[in-house]
């Protein structure tokens, strides 16, 4: 098996709520906001890889399984650190 490396498009560090907590099932935490975001959709700065990874995979579902993919990115903490980290998922049709 092999995954591949999803390339974050320019300003893929920013998210929203919905995205980062709601979608995922997760309580809402602490997060850094954007004073004056474009829209709801660019309103925080992501705490996490696991949210860009699944919407690929729902952008993905046209294509065949297996599908494994990772991320190499930033996320933000509540003390507006940048930290690097590492995610990947796989999604296959055998449990």
């Amino acid at each position: 098996d092999y995954y591949l490396e999803i390339a974050s498009k320019c300003g893929a560090d920013i998210s929203n709520k919905k995205e980062e907590f709601s979608n995922l099932g997760l309580k809402e935490e602490k997060t850094v906001e954007i004073a004056n975001p474009i829209g709801e959709e660019l309103s925080i700065l992501r705490i996490s890889l696991l949210s860009s990874l699944l919407k690929i995979l729902k952008e993905n579902k046209h294509h065949p399984l297996p599908q494994s993919i990772f991320e190499i990115g930033n996320i933000v903490d509540v003390n507006a650190k940048n930290k690097k980290r590492l995610a990947g998922i796989k999604i296959d049709c055998t449990a």
